[in-house]
């Protein structure tokens, strides 16, 4: 059992722990989210993570989202008390925007004398709906931007209806955090002022084991009934930004060269354009059905990832990926893709080796030299738990967002609401 030398050093651990539940303790927090009950996306395991610590430090919070499952429209899920509003399926988005507004505005009025703070995730309906409710009842608003680039939520701003009259709004937010200067540079463009806007990165529940441990891999492979002798996993949506047609055409590459090892692919199609039918069809027209592996959606994707060599991920466009946070976390040996939103994470050759997205070559390259490097991987791996550790663990982006919260609600005691 390998833990962070964080969690062990701290002599003053409890005395920090008394602190946080000092500061946390009476505070509400309101989550705007779209959909808080898909199991698949990171926005959705970003927010509970976050919502589950503070709790534990004495935070009250709430959450207002739509609902896309046909759930209770009104419960308490641990200690978290989660309002659906309706939504209509056979009807345009439109309608499901303004039922939206319409009865989580309501519900947000109902219970105003319970929560302090604003906290949208995402430029679009929530945002809008923060604001609203900032205006009506003089709440700060925090708003979590979790794309960037083409597919991104600035750019999906930009070709909205009503665009211009959303842009005004948004600029009355409070503060904005953001994953990457990527996203810092996207907002500053539609006028978001810079002090406004902040860094706090996605974080990871940091697991007990790691992948580099001696026996560890052996263990969850039994566990997992995986009697492959090298493994490499991808986790994710099964959508077209994971450029997993790539990963495939790769794969053929390096199956030629290690016709022992095996590729999982964790994950179904997602919210974006969803490619597993098409990836599919690929791995069984190059014949590699025996080589690739689909196992679906995993809710325990840490447990594959410790009986992994590699983790993988070949993506075009990223917020920053939850997946690859968890792959540091494990102490996994990185793979992916030289783009911004990695660029905080990754540094090649030191915790990861990149390549340029696309690139059907050198990811094939880097995947034959890191099966036939144990060093390498060990190396790559103990660098990136070590990143985890310092930086991505659930309790410091709660002590940043603790922080923010607390902050706002100070500043907006006397500031003017726009």
């Amino acid at each position: 059992m390998i833990q962070c030398a964080a969690s062990i050093n701290s002599s003053n651990e409890n005395d920090v722990l008394r602190q946080e539940k000092t500061q946390a303790a009476g505070m509400g927090v309101c989550f705007l989210i779209t959909d808080i009950d898909t199991s698949t996306g990171g926005v959705q395991s970003i927010s509970l993570r976050l919502m589950n610590e503070l709790n534990k430090r004495g935070a009250k919070t709430f959450v207002c989202a739509r609902n896309y499952l046909n759930r209770q429209t009104d419960e308490q899920i641990n200690e978290t008390r989660i309002y659906r509003a309706p939504t209509f399926r056979r009807f345009p988005t439109v309608l499901n925007s303004a039922s939206y507004l319409f009865y989580g505005l309501l519900w947000l009025i109902r219970h105003r004398k319970q929560y302090d703070v604003i906290h949208c995730q995402q430029i679009f309906a929530p945002a809008m709906l923060g604001l609203l409710a900032r205006k009506i009842l003089r709440k700060p608003v925090l708003i979590g931007v979790h794309r960037s680039g083409d597919l991104g939520e600035v750019a999906d701003l930009r070709k909205a209806p009503f665009r211009s009259l959303r842009l005004r709004q948004v600029r009355n937010a409070d503060c904005w955090t953001v994953l990457s200067e990527e996203m810092r540079e996207e907002l500053e463009s539609v006028g978001i002022a810079p002090e406004k806007i902040k860094f706090v990165p996605n974080s990871v529940v940091i697991p007990s084991e790691v992948a580099y441990a001696p026996g560890v891999k052996n263990v969850y492979r039994a566990k997992l009934d995986l009697p492959y002798e090298k493994i490499v996993v991808f986790s994710g949506r099964l959508s077209a930004e994971k450029n997993l047609d790539v990963l495939v055409k790769s794969w053929a590459k390096v199956y030629q060269q290690n016709p022992q090892a095996h590729l999982l692919i964790l994950g179904k199609g997602g919210g974006f354009p969803d490619v597993e039918s098409e990836v599919k069809a690929l791995c069984s027209e190059l014949g590699l059905d025996k080589t690739i592996h689909f196992l679906g959606f995993k809710s325990n994707p840490i447990e594959y990832l410790l009986a992994a060599d590699v983790f993988v991920l070949p993506t075009s466009t990223e917020g920053m990926s939850v997946a690859l946070i968890e792959a540091m976390a494990a102490g996994s040996a990185i793979i992916t893709t030289d783009i911004s939103a990695n660029q905080y994470l990754c540094q090649n050759e030191a915790n990861s080796l990149l390549v340029a997205p696309g690139d059907v070559d050198r990811l094939a390259e880097s995947l034959t030299r890191i099966l036939n490097e144990p060093n390498l991987l060990e190396q790559l791996g103990r660098a990136a738990r070590e990143k985890a550790c310092q930086d991505l663990s659930v309790e410091v982006m709660t002590n940043r967002y603790l922080s923010l919260y607390l902050n706002l609600v100070e500043e907006f005691k006397d500031s003017p609401v726009k």
